[in-house]
């Protein structure tokens, strides 16, 4: 019986012969809170920790006053084939401690909800970032990518504090979820705003007019088609992308 170790969050392993669960490994490089719905939230797929099930029990109980909790992870990385400990390392992020109690499931469901949020920005912030790259003559498969990967993971740096204030900051008892969630949804694009032009302004200037690229659009024909990359063709998208996002 896995779940009688408390301290773990649990996803399913995948037998097909057997529901049985093993331990989530925390990335090094993902922030904690980019886990929230793991920590609170039982699944098919995932099972929370008992010292989260137990919280809620105290809760409900009105055994627990309402409080900050800080929640806390500690975790290794393993070397080849698990043979050996490369890196020890931590993190953690508050909330108020009423947000793990079953019975706001709204305020569970909102902040997972602003979570993907902010991983849909993040991903049209890589999408710009190659274009933006290949504008300035990065090689597609390569380069462009890595500038890329490299763009991605500063925005959720620049993002990480806020949304961890965000967080602390909310109390379902006085707060209003849907203000809650639009007041994130701003701050995200306003930032992922900035990180644009910040990307842009860092650019040669011929790659704001772009460069051209010769790509095979079909493997198995001969034709040959040039596609244009410019970087404020790739800026005016993302821009639109915010908008897109935001309105959903």
């Amino acid at each position: 019986n896995a779940f009688i170790e408390p301290m773990t969050i649990w996803k399913n392993s995948g037998n097909k012969n057997n529901n049985s669960y093993i331990p989530k490994r925390h990335d090094i490089s993902r922030q904690f809170w980019r886990d929230f719905s793991a920590l609170v939230v039982s699944t098919d797929k995932s099972h929370k920790p008992g010292v989260v099930s137990w919280i809620n029990r105290l809760d409900e109980e009105n055994i627990l006053e309402d409080r900050i909790l800080d929640f806390k992870i500690a975790s290794v990385q393993y070397g080849d084939k698990d043979f050996f400990v490369t890196n020890v390392f931590s993190d953690s992020f508050q909330f108020h401690s009423s947000l793990i109690s079953e019975m706001n499931s709204m305020w569970q469901n909102m902040i997972c909800d602003c979570v993907e949020f902010s991983d849909e920005i993040a991903k049209k912030v890589w999408i710009l970032a190659k274009n933006i790259n290949l504008a300035s003559g990065g090689n597609e498969v390569n380069t462009s990518k890595n500038f890329a990967d490299k763009a991605k993971s500063d925005f959720y740096i620049r993002i990480d504090l806020p949304f961890r204030k965000w967080l602390c900051a909310i109390d379902p008892e006085a707060d209003n979820a849907y203000d809650k969630k639009i007041k994130w949804r701003e701050e995200c694009v306003k930032i992922a705003r900035q990180f644009g032009n910040d990307i842009i302004c860092n650019i040669d200037s011929s790659a704001i007019f772009g460069k051209g690229k010769f790509v095979d659009k079909e493997k198995n024909k001969t034709e040959i088609k040039k596609t244009i990359y410019s970087a404020a063709k790739a800026m005016n998208i993302f821009i639109a992308q915010l908008k897109k996002e935001e309105s959903k």
